[in-house]
């Protein structure tokens, strides 16, 4: 490649200062340039004379029509997920399928087992079972607290018959009544 001293480059920029290339020249360095790795250095330069440079209507319609279709990877992404893409966001599984992920690694199949050190308590109230429950009584009363009438916030499913005196309606949908956590707190120190 020929290198041009100083004065030359000034010369051929006042000569070509108002003329445009024909479209056929224009192709052809598009052409021998397509696919050319460029230097660090090439890539300030450029990002350099392009720093507060105004995009003509025109240049901007271009800039969209070459976008369009296209998504940001992380756009719409919140916390850890804005790092990843990830196909099941937003989505919920089936009760069948959560049951079976409940399941799957349940007991000595679990890679945290402990050799059942777990009391029942817990781990009946960490169940899938349990927490299906809950969602249940929820949708029963339509996400709101019994007592105060609030919608939304902070509930929780309160058996009507105690949890502990009554094993068998643990999970039935007519002993359980939905709270707010304020209410549910009012509830529980009568009960005592």
């Amino acid at each position: 490649m020929k290198k041009f001293t100083e004065l030359h480059r000034k010369r051929l920029s006042i000569a070509k200062n108002g003329r445009k290339l024909p479209e056929e020249t224009k192709r052809k360095i598009g052409e021998a340039n397509r696919g050319k790795p460029r230097s660090q250095e090439y890539r300030e330069k450029i990002s350099k004379t392009l720093i507060g440079r105004k995009l003509t209507k025109q240049h901007s319609v271009n800039i969209s029509k070459s976008l369009k279709g296209r998504r940001a990877w992380n756009k719409g992404l919140k916390g850890y997920l804005a790092g990843a893409k990830h196909f099941f966001f937003g989505k919920k599984h089936s009760i069948e399928h959560r049951k079976k992920i409940g399941g799957a690694l349940k007991g000595e199949k679990c890679y945290a087992w402990k050799g059942g050190i777990t009391s029942k308590n817990l781990a009946i109230r960490n169940s899938i079972e349990y927490r299906l429950w809950r969602e249940s009584v929820f949708a029963r009363d339509n996400y709101t607290c019994q007592r105060c009438k609030k919608r939304g916030g902070e509930l929780e499913a309160h058996h009507i018959k105690p949890f502990s005196d009554y094993p068998d309606l643990r999970f039935a949908i007519d002993n359980g009544i939905t709270f707010c956590k304020k209410c549910h707190k009012i509830i529980d120190e009568r009960r005592w």
